[in-house]
C-alpha cells in the first residue's frame, strides 16, 4: 500500500513539473512570435495611418466600434493634413487650377466621400468671394458642394436616428448588421 502512494505521489509531482514546463513553453512561444511580428514591423518600414492604426487595432485586439473609431480618427487626421495643404495653396492657384480643384472635389463627393463636398465649400467658396473674377462655375461648384453635404447629413441622421431605435425590434437582421450587439431587450 505504501508502494502504491508513493507512486501516485512521485506521477502528481510529474504531472506537476509537467504542466510547469508546458506554462513555460507557452509563454516562451508567445514572446517569440511577439518578436517576430515586431521585426516584420520593423522591417516593412514606414505605413500609411490606416495600416498603422489597422495594425495597432488588431494588435490591442480590438473590435468593431473601437476599431470604427480609430479609423475614423486617422481618417481626421489625414483630412486636416489636406486641409492645412489647401488652404495654403489655393489662395495663390490661377483660376483654371481652382476650376479644376473645386470640380474634382464636388465629383469624387459622388463616390460616397461627401466630406469632400464640405471641404469643397469651406476652401472654395472664401476664395469666390476675395477674388470676383475667378469662373462662375467655381461658385456653384461650392454651393453645390455645401448642399451635397447638407443632404448627406440628413441622410446619416435620420439612418442613425432609425437604427438606433428600433435596431432591437429588427431581430436576427438588426444583429447582423451590428458591430456591436448590446445587451438587453
Amino acid at each position: 500500500m505504501r508502494e502504491l502512494k508513493a507512486a501516485e505521489a512521485a506521477l502528481r509531482g510529474r504531472a506537476a513539473d509537467n504542466d510547469a514546463a508546458c506554462a513555460g513553453l507557452a509563454a516562451a512561444e508567445r514572446d517569440a512570435r511577439e518578436r517576430i511580428a515586431a521585426e516584420r514591423a520593423r522591417r516593412a518600414g514606414p505605413r500609411s495611418a490606416w495600416a498603422a492604426v489597422a495594425a495597432e487595432a488588431a494588435a490591442l485586439r480590438l473590435r468593431g466600434s473601437c476599431l470604427l473609431v480609430m479609423l475614423l480618427l486617422a481618417l481626421a487626421l489625414e483630412a486636416v493634413l489636406l486641409l492645412a495643404y489647401i488652404s495654403v495653396a489655393i489662395e495663390r492657384m490661377k483660376e483654371d487650377e481652382i476650376l479644376a480643384l473645386s470640380r474634382r472635389y464636388f465629383l469624387l463627393g459622388f463616390l460616397f466621400l461627401p466630406w469632400l463636398w464640405l471641404v469643397n465649400f469651406i476652401y472654395v467658396y472664401p476664395v469666390t468671394r476675395k477674388r470676383p473674377e475667378l469662373p462662375p462655375a467655381v461658385r456653384s461648384y461650392a454651393m453645390y458642394s455645401l448642399a451635397g453635404s447638407a443632404v448627406w447629413l440628413v441622410i446619416v441622421v435620420a439612418w442613425l436616428s432609425v437604427y438606433l431605435t428600433q435596431r432591437s425590434s429588427w431581430g436576427a437582421i438588426g444583429d447582423r448588421i451590428s458591430a456591436y450587439v448590446p445587451i438587453g431587450r
